[in-house]
């Protein structure tokens, strides 16, 4: 049994680092972007800021289909359907590519209509957030293609790949956007429409690498099979999915924002730093539960459930170690963590009184996002979707309650009830 363990642990430990590098380096690509232009001009940082989140939110949400298949594909390698693996990955390649056109041809007719009648935006921001969006709503469908390719690679246990894709897409779209953005080395200054031309051109780069890739492993075939079971099994995942992530991550988000914006000054600011440095310490947790997802569903496919319950123990004690570990280096070295965003001592002290429960929020976080996980690919998606509506309605009731009371530190309390409550109904289910 502990022979077992630690070949889970390092196959575990060799998915998730790249997946974590992979992470991190996504996030400093998003913050050299964001640096290129906002000293380029106030005003086209401006518009990017309001067009990025857009483009963020539908890349987002369609990006769902990539879970999708990825539980499909794992169902596939578990039951050692490689034929049906590599059709699966084509047809939903196809499909990926023609919603992303579609969503494209959506974006050039009605891109005017959203910035200006919608968000209300005008004059010479409106110009900026319009040349950046037209162009970089091509980038939703280059995500999208990413995404599959992802899942296809994690599901043969080769995460490193993703690592290198997204490695040489960074460094193109960060070269790309200081040239195009501030016209150096004879290229024409083309502002924030040199920034969205940069990441269009870092993302094909990105997709190019996969693309050598599969033709060097010399297993693509241009034959596709339109499987209508298939096509089906995408759809019935797709809404559930979508449903939950938009519940979770939108509306409930938008409700939380709302209770934290009643706060004084400092409170939200001290909010602020402190779910930065949270961003930076759940990244493991979104690492080892992607590898976790696709080795312990493969395993639960082939039969193995007691090997897929052990994968899924395997992710948990790793990511409440590294979770734990993070969390006190940050605690130990405020000055190099907390001070790098905010030189406000004020502020700084209120995160680091309220901080250990930061730290309790993602450990408890660490149960909910793998089990949630797990049982969205095993025909329990939509329990998922029902427990994150209902929950997250009643969490912002109790959180908005324990905020009047105890300010910052009862918003964290209100979500640790939040993720405790859903990773009990999770690992209820799960024992069902």
């Amino acid at each position: 049994m502990i022979k077992e363990k630690r070949e889970y642990y390092r196959i575990l430990l060799g998915m998730s680092f790249p997946i974590l590098m992979n992470y991190l380096v996504t996030t400093l690509f998003e913050v050299f972007d964001k640096a290129i232009v906002g000293n380029y001009s106030t005003e086209g940082f401006a518009a990017i800021s309001i067009a990025s989140s857009v483009i963020y939110t539908v890349t987002g949400s369609l990006g769902m289909l990539s879970v999708a298949y990825n539980i499909i594909a794992a169902e596939r390698m578990g039951k050692n359907h490689i034929d049906k693996f590599r059709e699966d990955f084509k047809l939903t390649m196809i499909i990926s590519i023609l919603v992303g056109f579609i969503v494209i041809i959506v974006s050039l007719l009605g891109g005017n209509f959203l910035f200006k009648y919608i968000f209300a935006i005008e004059d010479n921001i409106l110009k900026k957030c319009l040349d950046y969006f037209y162009i970089s709503s091509v980038t939703i469908m280059l995500n999208m293609i990413i995404f599959i390719f992802s899942a296809y690679y994690r599901n043969l246990k080769n995460t490193i790949i993703t690592l290198y894709s997204t490695i040489v897409a960074t460094v193109i779209n960060i070269v790309f956007d200081y040239i195009l953005v501030y016209g150096k080395f004879g290229f024409p200054e083309c502002g924030v429409k040199g920034a969205a031309i940069g990441s269009v051109l870092g993302l094909l780069c990105g997709i190019l690498v996969y693309i050598i890739k599969i033709y060097k492993d010399d297993t693509f075939e241009l034959k596709i099979c339109c499987d209508k079971e298939t096509i089906k099994k995408l759809i019935k995942l797709y809404v559930p999915l979508l449903g939950q992530d938009l519940m979770e991550c939108t509306v409930f988000t938008f409700m939380l924002t709302g209770i934290i914006s009643r706060l004084n000054v400092y409170e939200i600011a001290a909010y602020g730093l402190s779910e930065s440095m949270a961003s930076i310490i759940s990244l493991p947790i979104f690492a080892f539960s992607s590898a976790a997802m696709t080795l312990s569903l493969q395993k639960s496919f082939s039969g193995e459930e007691n090997c897929a319950r052990n994968i899924l123990k395997s992710a948990i004690t790793l990511s409440c170690i590294v979770v734990t570990t993070i969390g006190i280096l940050i605690m130990t070295f405020p000055k190099l963590t907390f001070g790098v965003i905010s030189n406000d001592i004020k502020v700084i002290q209120r995160v680091i009184e309220i901080f250990i429960i930061v730290i309790l929020v993602q450990l408890i976080n660490v149960f909910h996002q793998i089990y949630k996980s797990y049982l969205q690919g095993k025909n329990s998606e939509k329990f998922v979707l029902k427990c994150t509506i209902v929950v997250s309605i009643a969490s912002t009731i109790w959180i908005s309650f324990l905020s009047k009371k105890f300010g910052l530190f009862g918003i964290y309390i209100g979500i640790t009830i939040n993720y405790l409550l859903l990773a009990l109904l999770y690992s209820n289910k799960m024992k069902k």
